[in-house]
């Protein structure tokens, strides 16, 4: 409630309003169902109170002065406190200094001249020369003032909140202005002051502001690529910025005006972006300031700002309540407006009379409810009028508007009579639905003005011209990239335009009628190279709205041209397969693509790499020259993960638990015994504002919950002192329940689970001891059974009938059931595991009469046994489940996608399979990723809208989301015929790809460049194979056991398989197979040609990390080996058994890689540089200037060169490949092609002219490209 006047001064207006009430309840804005609650004989008080409760009592003096109450306005004066008087600002020694950490400026923010500098003046986006009508709003200002520069650490944003129009826009470009050195000292001299005594002075503002963002139609992609830019921030992950700029000295101040405006679909996680940037963990000074439209209640928006963004009373500026809102302010702004000549128009009818403009003033902001758009475009609307306001006549304010609906309605009936305003309205709804920066003025803009009128009326770009020349008012032309567009400037103006078009189905008839108007290509594909630039940009999104994407999207020449900034969000949409597919190879396209040709042979890679070969070939037929393609190999599909969020360092504890509508609930906590919590919903984390402390300084050392009948969530924490406390998470945040409780040692795990009685919890501590306990209503505990188990580490609960039966397994490879025997104590029921391996995970999963109770061992067992009533019996074991011990278990149930359900099983080296059962209950594994880099913690299952997905938290901190359906692991039993008939000539020489614990795999080059897999015959665990196909078709392969490096003693670590060869070369002598093979100690074993005995030969070199085999200037064989000094060796293949008069060449900085063509050497070291060096002399010489560079380490070259020209192929540790030509002249200055494979090269084979084979840990390709 407002303390803007005494109850004394209420209740004397009540008794002295009289019948006048009616006058003032119109003027106020009030509807007649509204005025038709007031209670008879009391409406002034009611009045009153509808005022006070929507934050506008401010408005009542203004309202009473306009229906000639002076007597109430000389009774509300008297009570107003009085004013405080102003002072000068800080003096120019206080003014703080830019910190000059951002490469931001507003003075070359591409929004300043459309968007930041017009709502700072508070002037019409047609307003002619500088005036500034921003008035008050002094509070407001102050307040962020405070928030930007004040001492007090900040840990979450300030949230500007307000109704469409109520000036939160104009605010927030007002202080932008005034924390900018330059154009501060443009400002009129009223706004660089303190104001009064009590508010802070506005120098403190300059510099302080690092990045502001304009979010209207912006993804989080282009959220983050701005604040990275003012950051300088190389990488635009998500991860790495926040990473970055909690570690930036100074801290980083970031502005984002219009959250609501952004991207649908990206809303929220623009939201929880900022509230993590927010969190600023170490207190460098990270402060957020961000406006968004008050929504109403329970809707998603709404949501977002209370739940994800935390805005409670002290993190909020309601820029439309007290004491932000003064009506005087607003009435300030109208008069100066009506009184001034600001505009296009060259006078106003109300210059030189003042009082009148006061008093129209007062009365259109009165009707306008304090809103500052309302307001403006009435007094726009009086402005343009040739003649004043009679205030002599009756009501002479009645017909002032209330609402932007309204205003906007006066306004466009100035044009004429119905015709002539459809007219207005149907020529502006383009813009209305407009994305960016808006439409041209071209057919784009006359095509949709035709399909969304009604009747049908034909539009011509002269009429467009038309209404810029009339309707210039309430546009914005944006310049950029030598092109104009209009946009609305007003988002409240587009809501208007769109709810007055008549077109049920707008945007699908948008977007076709869009499509007509791209022209054709020679080929007949439609040529979106020659397309209007907004439709590459935006046609995507437009798609998604009106649910088209799918259609459009398999115009493939489409997707490769369109911009992946509107696309990619756009791609969450589709439904179909094909949709599906698309979706899923543009999601791998490199960031590094431009032009629309790359982009599609980027696409046709990333299409052979998902195994989809038809949508390879489509894109490579799409109709556009690719510069290279992609013909063929065999891929190991990525794991379809993505990382939902990344908790915190120091977490100790964490678990998931399933929410509401197919969210999970992730409860961590941490080292300082801060409990937080965050809403999964599809594969976003969302941060609720529930942090809390457990207690003032222990760590947190277990944390469990359960889900309660009314959708609430008990949750439970444990610290390492033995304290347990629990908290009822409620609406986002975390409510203590009941006292603490305190245990006789530390817990190590707990379980939760809720009964139709009430919750049960179940407590594990360090001795072994186990207690079961209810959960009462004042959230006491109530033991109902305790027992003691030494070795206990891991514990688990379910209910066999009305029974409650805890779980528990030990560290020595034991478990048991214990089910309370109702004195207090357990009855143990031991079950039959081995006990070889101790237990690293327990799940349970019960349809009310029988439980399933899994058990994963260290020794990669799986124990499954079913209890109900009775003893439990083993119904099924297995082992080699997973490449090391289980760690975590999750039981999948059975839905229309996941058939007869399964179970999840997450283990130390971070990956997580799944296994199915089928008809009999036998379990198959259908999926195997590895979304965590170290050990997998907990797992979950949740079921959403696009199907049932596992979640696992693995002890990266990282929390990631995978389907479950899908696409199944393909067999490795599978044998495939070996035909080679349709491969290069000659020998193709391939170098291992391999797999190490699962089975060892061996391709070659098949027809069209398909490689064909080939089982390897006998044992396959732990072994490297390198293999190779001679020009009659024969699979040739060495093979080279692995041998176990056992851990050192005391290592906590486990024993690694390693491989004794360091590094492995095939080539052909004589049409002949050879295999070398280089040791760890230098030798190197070889084997043929001519059906020769393999043989070992000392090279004494003990660093040697590559070996190649090439063929000299004069057809003969030679060997190359370089070193981790970059040091490099040649010898002739006749002269291979003497390495002792090797000469040696320094010709890199560290681990040198090398290829031999001819006479012609080619290097690749650790610095990621490459060069080409002449064989011609007994020492080698630099061929050429130039030299190549990659940006990490080099890890495998290929040269071939012919007659003195040819190409030089290099690929290094992260994957990037680059195609050199190589000329008389040396290597070329800058490479002809670089491609990103996203996998470290591990070997490349020249196969062709312009053609290689490139290996990589994740697979190999064929990649080739036409002679330039």
């Amino acid at each position: 409630m407002s303390h803007l006047y005494s109850s004394q001064t209420k209740v004397e207006f009540a008794h002295r309003m009289g019948p006048g009430w009616t006058d003032l309840a119109d003027l106020v804005g009030m509807s007649p169902f509204e005025r038709g609650r007031l209670e008879r004989g009391d409406q002034a008080r009611g009045i009153w109170e509808w005022l006070d409760a929507r934050g506008r009592l401010g408005a009542l003096r203004e309202a009473l002065s306009t229906i000639d109450r002076d007597d109430l306005v000389e009774l509300l004066d008297a009570d107003r406190p009085s004013p405080v008087e102003a002072v000068a600002d800080e003096s120019p020694a206080q003014v703080v200094e830019p910190r000059g950490t951002s490469a931001w400026t507003l003075q070359e923010d591409t929004d300043l001249d459309t968007h930041w500098l017009p709502r700072a003046r508070g002037a019409d986006p047609d307003s002619a020369g500088d005036g500034w009508y921003f008035s008050g709003r002094r509070v407001a200002v102050a307040r962020i003032t405070e928030f930007l520069t004040g001492p007090t650490a900040r840990r979450s944003p300030l949230v500007v909140l307000g109704e469409p129009g109520s000036g939160k826009s104009s605010l927030l470009a007002h202080v932008l202005v005034l924390a900018d050195p330059e154009l501060r000292r443009k400002m009129p001299r009223r706004y660089r002051t303190a104001g009064t005594r009590r508010l802070v002075g506005t120098r403190r503002l300059v510099g302080a502001v690092d990045v502001a963002v304009r979010a209207t139609g912006k993804t989080v992609g282009h959220v983050v690529a701005e604040l990275a830019r003012a950051a300088r921030v190389e990488s635009t992950d998500q991860d790495h910025l926040v990473a970055a700029l909690h570690r930036q000295q100074g801290g980083f101040h970031i502005v984002i005006d219009g959250l609501e405006e952004a991207e649908r679909d990206h809303i929220r996680q623009i939201a929880t972006l900022l509230i993590r940037l927010s969190r600023d963990p170490d207190r460098r000074g990270i402060r957020v300031v961000i406006s968004v439209r008050r929504a109403p209640d329970g809707t998603t928006l709404d949501d977002i700002t209370k739940l994800v963004l935390g805005a409670t009373a002290d993190s909020m500026l309601e820029v439309d309540r007290a004491p932000y809102l003064e009506f005087a302010d607003v009435v300030h702004y109208v008069r100066s407006r009506l009184d001034d000549s600001g505009t296009a128009r060259p006078r106003s009818p109300y210059v030189g009379h003042e009082n009148l403009a006061g008093r129209v003033a007062s009365a259109v902001v009165t009707r306008a409810g304090g809103n500052f758009l309302v307001s403006q475009l009435a007094g726009r609307n009086l402005v343009d009028r040739d003649e004043r306001v009679d205030v002599t006549r009756h009501r002479w304010w009645a017909t002032f508007p209330t609402d932007v609906e309204g205003a906007m309605d006066q306004y466009i009936a100035r044009f004429g009579d119905e015709n002539r305003q459809r007219y207005v309205r149907e020529l502006l709804a383009p813009l209305a639905f407009a994305l960016g920066d808006g439409l041209p003025d071209n057919d784009l803009w006359t095509t949709a003005a035709n399909v969304l009128s009604q009747p049908a009326h034909r539009y011509s770009t002269t009429d467009v011209h038309t209404i810029l020349d009339e309707s210039a008012t309430y546009l914005v032309a944006s310049d950029r990239t030598d092109r104009r567009t209009y946009r609305l400037f007003h988002d409240a103006l587009a809501q208007y335009l769109r709810n007055r078009c008549r077109k049920r189905n707008a945007e699908a008839m948008l977007v076709r009628a869009w499509r007509s108007v791209v022209p054709p290509a020679p080929d007949g594909h439609l040529d979106w190279d020659a397309a209007d630039p907004y439709l590459t940009a935006h046609l995507a999104q437009h798609a998604a709205q009106a649910d088209q994407l799918d259609s459009l999207v398999t115009d493939l020449r489409f997707v490769a041209t369109a911009d992946p900034v509107g696309l990619i969000p756009a791609l969450a949409r589709v439904r179909t397969d094909i949709g599906g597919r698309v979706a899923r190879a543009y999601r791998r396209l490199p960031q590094t693509t431009s032009d629309s040709a790359h982009r599609a042979a980027c696409l046709a890679l990333s299409a052979q790499q998902l195994g989809d070969v038809a949508l390879r070939d489509s894109f490579v037929s799409c109709g556009l020259t690719l510069p290279w393609t992609v013909t063929g190999g065999a891929w190991r599909t990525p794991d379809e993960h993505e990382v939902a969020a990344q908790l915190e360092d120091g977490t100790t504890a964490a678990t998931l638990l399933r929410g509401n509508d197919g969210s999970v609930v992730v409860v961590s906590g941490d080292r300082d015994s801060r409990l937080r919590v965050r809403e999964l919903i599809g594969v976003i984390a969302y941060p609720l504002p529930g942090d809390a402390a457990h207690s003032p300084s222990v760590p947190i050392a277990a944390v469990t919950g359960t889900q309660l009948a009314d959708g609430r969530h008990l949750l439970c924490s444990a610290g390492r002192d033995g304290s347990l406390r629990l908290w009822h998470l409620d609406a986002g945040l975390l409510v203590p329940f009941g006292a603490m409780a305190h245990g006789a040692a530390q817990a190590v795990e707990l379980a939760a689970l809720t009964l139709q009685t009430g919750p049960l919890l179940a407590v594990c501590d360090v001795v072994g001891a186990l207690t079961l306990a209810g959960v009462n209503a004042d959230g006491t505990l109530r033991v109902l059974a305790r027992g003691e188990r030494p070795g206990v580490r891991h514990v688990a609960l379910f209910l066999a009938g009305d029974v409650p039966v805890l779980v528990g397994a030990t560290s020595d490879g034991h478990a048991a059931l214990f089910r309370p025997d109702g004195q207090g104590g357990f009855q143990v029921e031991p079950l039959g595991v081995a006990g070889r391996w101790s237990i690293g995970s327990v799940a349970t999963v019960s349809d009310g009469e029988t439980a399933t109770v899994a058990l994963g061992t260290g020794g990669r067992e799986l124990y499954l046994y079913q209890s109900t009533s009775g003893p439990a019996r083993l119904v099924g074991t297995g082992s080699g489940v997973t490449t090391s011990g289980i760690s975590a278990l999750a039981f999948v149930p059975r839905t229309a996608d996941t058939a007869n359900g399964g179970i999840l099983i997450g283990d130390g080296d971070g990956m997580v399979h799944y296994w199915v059962f089928d008809d009999d209950g036998n379990l198959t594994v259908r999926r195997r990723g590895r979304p965590h880099q170290d050990e997998v913690i907990a797992l979950s299952v949740v079921r959403t809208e696009t199907g049932t997905m596992g979640v696992s938290y693995g002890r990266d901190g990282k929390v990631a989301v995978w389907p479950l359906s899908g696409t199944p692991v393909p067999p490795n039993t599978q044998q495939h015929d070996i035909d080679i008939a349709g491969a290069s000539a000659g020998v193709t020489s391939v170098s291992v790809l391999r797999r190490v614990g699962s089975g060892a795999e061996r391709w070659t080059l098949g027809p069209e460049d398909q490689l064909v897999e080939w089982p390897l015959p006998g044992p396959t665990e732990g072994v490297m194979v390198t293999g190779t196909v001679d020009g009659n078709g024969n699979l040739r392969a060495f093979r080279a056991d692995l041998v176990t490096r056992p851990a050192k003693p005391g290592s906590r670590r486990r024993p690694i398989l390693i491989h004794p060869f360091r590094a492995f070369a095939i080539s052909t002598i004589d049409g002949e197979l050879v295999t070398l093979a280089l040791k760890h100690d230098g030798s190197l074993e070889v084997s043929g040609p001519h059906g020769a005995t393999s043989r070992t030969v000392q090279t004494g070199v003990r660093n040697a990390i590559s070996i190649s085999v090439g063929d000299a200037a004069d057809g003969t064989p030679v060997v190359t080996c370089g070193d981790v000094d970059g040091v490099v060796r040649l010898r002739a293949w006749a002269e291979l058994d003497d390495w002792d008069a090797a000469p040696t060449w320094p010709l890199g900085q560290a681990d040198t890689c090398t290829a031999v063509s001819g006479d012609l050497l080619l290097t690749g070291d650790a610095a990621g540089a490459v060069r080409l060096w002449s064989l011609r002399t007994s020492i080698p010489r630099p061929y050429g200037e130039s030299a190549v560079s990659h940006a990490t380490p080099v890890t495998a070259v290929a040269l071939s060169v012919v007659d003195g020209t040819g190409f030089a192929v290099t690929g290094d540790r992260v994957g990037t490949v680059l195609i050199t030509p190589v000329g008389e002249d040396g290597l070329q200055e800058q490479p002809l092609h670089r491609i990103a494979l996203g996998s470290r090269v591990l070997s490349i084979a020249v196969v062709g002219r312009r053609k290689v084979l490139i290996w990589c840990r994740q697979g190999a390709l064929v990649l080739a490209w036409p002679d330039h």
